[in-house]
């Protein structure tokens, strides 16, 4: 819901552009809504979900809805040129996995996430960029 509310209101230039708002999006949410993310972080989730299908579908629901909105974008790029070829879906994961893994530096007080922004995007963006075009 925050996600479609958030891109119902958004305009962007390009597939690019959306990729690297919804990386700042999805920072910006487990900030602001930090009692979810550590709720996803902690380990009793999953261990439930080994047992309980209810559990594991929500959390499935949970994660494929964040991958979903990364391979929207990633898509999007592909078709205007400024993302390259790519599987998505894959590439769409190492992103979560990689901004997930800033969040949870952030929630277990490890690393100053916002230290590693400016790094984040730059890194995304020679993944994703298609190298032929200039952006």
């Amino acid at each position: 819901e925050e996600f479609s509310h958030y891109f119902g209101e958004k305009k962007f230039v390009n597939g690019l552009e959306m990729l690297e708002a919804t990386v700042s999006f999805y920072l910006y949410l487990a900030g602001n809504k930090a009692e979810w993310f550590l709720l996803l972080h902690r380990y009793y989730p999953y261990k439930l979900a080994k047992d309980n299908i209810a559990c594991r579908k929500s959390l499935e629901d949970i994660y494929n809805c964040f991958v979903d909105i990364f391979e929207k974008a990633l898509v999007q790029g592909q078709a205007d040129g400024s993302i390259g070829a790519l599987s998505p879906r894959k590439t769409a994961l190492l992103i979560l996995s990689t901004v997930d893994g800033i969040v949870r530096f952030k929630n277990c007080n490890l690393y100053d996430a916002g230290a590693l922004y400016n790094e984040l995007i730059a890194t995304i963006r020679r993944m994703a960029a298609n190298q032929n075009q200039i952006t």
